[in-house]
C-alpha cells in the first residue's frame, strides 16, 4: 500500500515536473530494495537522487532511466 502510494506521488512529481517542456518521462525507481524515503532533483533537471530505509542513495540518470551512482550505509 505504501509502495503504490510513493509510486503514484512519485508519477505525479516527475509528470508535473515536465510539463513545462511538455515532455512527460517516468522513472521507476528499480534500485532500491526497499521503501523509497525521499528523492530530489538537480537544479538542470537532469540527475534525480532517491534515498531508501534500505540505507542507500542512488544518482539516477533522468534521460535514461539508468543509476549513475549507488551508495549504501552501513548499521
Amino acid at each position: 500500500m505504501i509502495l503504490r502510494f510513493q509510486l503514484a506521488l512519485l508519477l505525479l512529481f516527475f509528470g508535473i515536473y515536465d510539463l513545462y517542456s511538455q515532455n512527460i518521462t517516468i522513472i521507476p525507481p528499480i534500485g532500491h530494495t526497499s521503501q523509497i524515503t525521499d528523492v530530489d532533483v538537480s537544479p538542470d533537471g537532469k540527475i534525480i537522487l532517491s534515498s531508501s530505509i534500505d540505507k542507500t542513495l542512488i544518482l539516477w540518470d533522468y534521460a535514461t532511466g539508468f543509476e549513475i551512482a549507488k551508495l549504501s550505509g552501513t548499521d
